[in-house]
């Protein structure tokens, strides 16, 4: 019996040394097994979780953009921001900011997750209204989603505001007028807190479970902190790191709070933030721990159980060890659907059942495991969702979205191709899309995606042109991005649009530009365009002349700053025209003022300011038009003189006109008896100087009638050179003075009345004579001159003499320069005030013009400008005194009778026969009365004015009428009529002013005889 028993006990203990190592094993495998399977269990839940928090919070930011720009599109909010002004505090501006406030307070009331709102000046980012009054002015101008939000709407990811401790993102949109013009920014600061609440939080997970968002700059943002915990965290662990160095995974570390956990990261890139998902490891691996431990106390249990059961071995050993074999081996297949059939309800029979109770429990372990795969399935169906919807949002978007393999092969093309390029997407997909590019953009392309590829991440925008269908060029603009790392994405991402048009337009704004450029540039007056703060925004060249500022240092000054403009003659009482316009919103009228230049200069300005206003009327800029009249100043001075002069003239004309008359008997008189008393000396003598004497006279009567319109000069051309010698050779001889010629041999001659330059000539000298009483030298000089617009003379343009004669002297007073050729003016007791007036005069009446310079202690220089003449100047042969004898017939008219009676008998003495009448209605009758005779008359002398009569023009008139060949001498002491001037246009061929010698008489005879 002892020796069964010790088989029996060496076979329960071999028995159950084998069984309790296979259980270990058995257990260890089962153990490495359900840890795989629940490992993968649960990082798929997590994985699940973290793309549906992903999406979540993606939705919750988009929705506090929609509603922002939703916000900035209200009419109530564009309208007010009208009334809003950067610096106002008016009523207008309050009761628009309260209006604007209590809008905002009850939108954001709705929206839980904007922690406030606010509205930025378009120009320097001040917080003009916002849902935290305290905020109220203060500038924002540095902050991105002011910069940007004036062009779009704008999402500034993470940053930490001004003044306080928790980040915040803030989103910024807008708000434009009817005309698509930004007028401020709106912009809201998310509330995080309630991202938190709403996307952050797992209600579902179980205890030890948790998501994170985290910044790396920040840390963790959605974990609520007693003060100084935040400084314990370790942020350096595996998830953290790897999710914001941008990759996406999971797996097992150390956490925050020093914890090993299970763990899913993902980086989200547009806002640079790392997302977790963790559970800690314990919690995580417990289910696994449990079924190893079930399997290895139900392998103890069974051990135990057989030891017992050994007993029986010898009995009921086969059946039973071989079901519960087959029902193992089954079970390690993963068949659980086996049981072992219980027999008897012994130890094997219970180590049936409990076998039998261990496949049970599997199979429910099992079965939770297929919900939670149901679970996942379910998530990742959501995600697919999620796909697309945003698929269908880029396939149904205005711009092309392509997405290119490193190669530049097409890998996705959506439909909004065709739409602007007229091209099948499905043909694109799988071709170079440098098939449609033009052949000289190729190359630049190539470049720009190669610098994408070696500089991942910074957003390239560029412009090209690329096919249409129709084979023409269409303008595109490209925004493209490697996104080649991105494995939802693995591809360059390129954004097209279509900018034909808009280039177009811009390019005939910028045409349009470069036309008024070019227009302001021709025109004569200074332009200057400011906006509606004063501040200059164009600048034309004629501007920079007047004030001596460039363009560059002009624009965006002051208007006041640059224009120093004041009153006349008031220096001190400064004007500013854009001030003036834009406050009162009126056209301000042109008036006379002074500019002064940056230099010093001051120019006299005829000024204008017109508002430039938007379509309600207010004024938001000014024009201001500055037009130069220092020539029309000129002018109007010379015409001052002139006015002064014809008021002299017309006296000076009703004297001339009678004396000349008596002159004329006295001088003819004295003449013949000069010619009567040949042979007698001293009475020849006498009469001599009783003759020069009434030729001083005449000079004197010359000298008034240069004052009256009727003194108009008889020119001929003339050499000014042999007027100046001759004239300043006279004058200066037996004075103290010397003379220096500079007077070239090329000289022109010029078109004037000898005898009046002469007195010009002689004014001059003698007035320069007269400004150096101890001696000196006297300069004369003349030039041929080309006179144009740009001399800033008072002159038509072109060729001149110009005459100049400076002395020496103790110069002119700079406040007597203007009224120095004002009649009687004079500084010389000895001085009459008549000779530089005369001097004026004639110059004027010889179209022409004088000038004056002159410096105290230095002397003073006068220049004469004469017009040049084509014509070969008069010898003075021709001038040189005869008395021939003639012969024929004259008929003289003369209304004073002292006249005719002397002339007739000097025409008598030089061999004429003479008939004389009274008016000219008289000489008609005779004429006509010699034609019938047919004894016609040799010449006609007529006295041009007849007072209540019938004059010298009228009657020559009626005597051509009846003898187209009838030759007349114009004469008269003093005229109005330009006969005297221009006789040869009337039809006379002569022409003799009074009073007359018989020698200057008989070669006007001659001279109008032999034409």
């Amino acid at each position: 019996m002892f020796r069964p028993r010790s088989l029996l006990v060496r076979l329960i203990a071999s028995f159950l040394s084998l069984l309790l190592i296979g259980i270990a094993v058995s257990s260890f495998f089962s153990w490495i097994q359900a840890r795989t399977t629940v490992e993968k269990v649960v990082y798929d839940e997590l994985q699940a979780a973290a793309s549906v928090k992903r999406a979540d919070l993606q939705e919750w930011v988009e929705r506090q953009r929609k509603q922002i720009m939703l916000m900035s599109q209200l009419p109530d909010v564009r309208i007010l921001c009208e009334d809003l002004a950067p610096d106002g505090d008016g009523p207008v501006f309050v009761e628009a900011q309260d209006y604007l406030r209590g809008l905002l307070n009850s939108v954001t009331s709705s929206v839980p997750g904007l922690a406030e709102v606010f509205i930025l000046s378009r120009e320097k980012g001040k917080v003009l209204v916002s849902t935290n009054e305290s905020h109220e002015g203060l500038d924002r101008s540095g902050q991105a989603y002011f910069e940007m939000g004036r062009d779009g709407v704008f999402l500034q990811n993470l940053y930490l505001p001004e003044g306080e401790s928790s980040p915040t993102m803030t989103v910024s949109a807008p708000i434009k007028d009817s005309q698509g013009e930004t007028l401020a920014v709106l912009a809201g600061r998310l509330n995080l807190d309630n991202m938190n609440k709403e996307v952050m939080v797992w209600t579902s997970f179980q205890e030890g479970r948790e998501v994170l968002l985290v910044d790396r700059r920040f840390g963790i943002l959605n974990k609520h902190v007693a003060p100084g915990q935040r400084e314990s965290w370790n942020l350096n662990t595996e998830g953290v790191r790897k999710s914001l160095a941008g990759a996406s995974g999971y797996g097992t570390y150390i956490n925050h709070a020093g914890r090993k956990v299970m763990g899913v990261y993902q980086w989200i890139r547009e806002w640079d933030l790392g997302l977790l998902v963790e559970v800690d490891e314990k919690r995580g691996l417990a289910q696994a721990r449990r079924i190893a431990g079930t399997v290895l106390g139900t392998g103890i249990i069974v051990a135990c159980i057989l030891a017992v059961a050994v007993y029986f071995i010898s009995l009921r050993f086969v059946r039973p060890v071989t079901a519960i074999t087959r029902a193992t081996q089954a079970a390690a297949k993963g068949d659980l659907t086996q049981k072992v059939p219980v027999r008897s309800r012994d130890e094997m029979g219970v180590l049936a059942e409990n076998f039998n109770s261990m496949i049970s429990q599997l199979q429910a372990l099992y079965a939770a495991m297929e919900v939670k795969i149901d679970q996942v399935q379910q998530a990742k169906e959501t995600i697919a969702d999620r796909e697309k919807w945003f698929r269908a949002l880029i396939e149904n978007a205005t711009d092309i979205v392509t997405i290119l393999n490193a190669n530049g092969i097409i890998t996705y093309q959506s439909p909004s191709v065709e739409r602007i390029l007229g091209l099948d997407p499905v043909d694109m997909v799988g071709r170079s899309i440098l098939d449609w590019f033009h052949p000289q953009d190729a190359d630049k392309f190539e470049e720009l995606l190669l610098s994408m590829i070696e500089r991942p991440g910074m957003p390239k925008v560029t412009e090209f042109r690329l096919r249409h269908r129709d084979g023409t060029w269409r303008i595109l603009e490209l925004l493209g991005n490697n996104l080649l790392a991105d494995p939802l994405i693995d591809g360059v991402i390129l954004n097209i649009r279509e900018v034909t048009e808009r280039r177009q337009a811009e390019k005939a704004l910028e045409e349009e530009k470069e036309r008024l450029a070019v227009t302001l540039r021709s025109i004569g007056d200074g332009v200057i365009a400011t906006d509606g703060k004063g501040l200059i925004r164009l600048f034309n060249e004629e501007a920079q002349r007047l004030t001596g500022w460039s363009v560059s240092d002009a624009l965006g000054r002051p208007a006041r700053e640059v224009l120093h403009i004041h009153h006349v003659n008031r220096e001190d009482d400064r004007l500013d025209l854009a001030g003036a316009v834009l406050t009162s919103g009126r056209v301000e009228p042109r008036g006379d003022a002074m500019v002064v230049s940056m230099d010093g200069v001051s120019t006299p300005i005829s000024s204008s300011a017109s508002p430039i206003t938007d379509e309600i009327g207010r004024a938001i800029g000014a024009i201001l038009i500055l037009r130069d009249v220092t020539q029309r100043r000129k002018y109007e001075t010379e015409l001052q003189k002139m006015d002064k002069l014809e008021s002299i003239g017309v006296l000076a004309g009703g004297i001339a006109h009678d004396f000349n008359n008596i002159l004329t008997g006295v001088l003819g008189s004295i003449s013949l008896a000069k010619l009567y008393g040949q042979g007698n000396e001293k009475v020849v003598s006498k009469l001599q100087e009783a003759e020069r004497a009434c030729l001083t006279a005449r000079e004197l009567t010359q000298q008034l009638l240069t004052f009256a319109r009727g003194g108009a000069p008889v020119k001929e051309s003339a050499s000014l050179a042999e007027l100046l010698k001759e004239c300043v050779g006279f004058v200066l001889s037996g004075s103290k003075v010397r003379c220096e010629y500079y007077v070239p041999e090329d000289l022109m001659p010029a078109e004037v009345d000898a005898s009046q330059i002469r007195q010009v000539i002689q004014n001059l000298v003698i007035n320069a004579t007269q400004a150096m009483p101890q001696g000196g030298i006297l300069y004369i000089s003349a030039q041929n001159v080309k006179v144009e617009e740009k001399d800033n003379l008072p002159l038509p343009p072109g060729q001149y003499v110009e005459m100049s004669i400076r002395d020496q002297g103790e110069g002119i007073p700079p406040e007597d320069l203007s009224n120095i050729f004002d009649p009687y003016f004079t500084t010389k007791q000895e001085g009459s005030g008549l000779g530089l007036a005369t001097a004026y005069s004639i110059v004027k009446k010889h179209d022409g013009h004088i000038g004056v310079e002159s410096v105290l202690g230095e002397g003073t220089s006068f220049t004469v400008y004469l017009p040049a003449s084509d014509s070969k100047p008069v010898s003075k042969e021709s001038r040189a005194q005869v008395l021939d004898r003639g012969q024929g017939k004259v008929l003289l008219m003369d209304d004073e009778r002292v006249v005719r009676d002397v002339t007739g008998e000097i025409l008598e003495f030089l061999g004429f026969a003479v008939t004389t009448v009274a008016d000219g209605a008289q000489a008609v009758a005779a004429y006509k009365e010699a034609m019938e005779k047919s004894d016609p008359y040799t010449i006609v002398i007529m006295d041009l004015t007849v007072p209540g009569g019938m004059g010298g023009k009228e009657a020559m008139e009626k005597i051509w009428d009846l003898d187209k060949q009838a030759k007349a001498i114009v004469s008269s002491g003093y005229s109005q009529d330009p006969i005297m001037s221009e006789f040869r246009q009337f039809g006379f061929s002569g022409v003799i002013a009074k009073p007359f010698t018989p020698e200057n008489l008989m070669r006007v005879i001659n001279r109008a005889l032999d034409l």
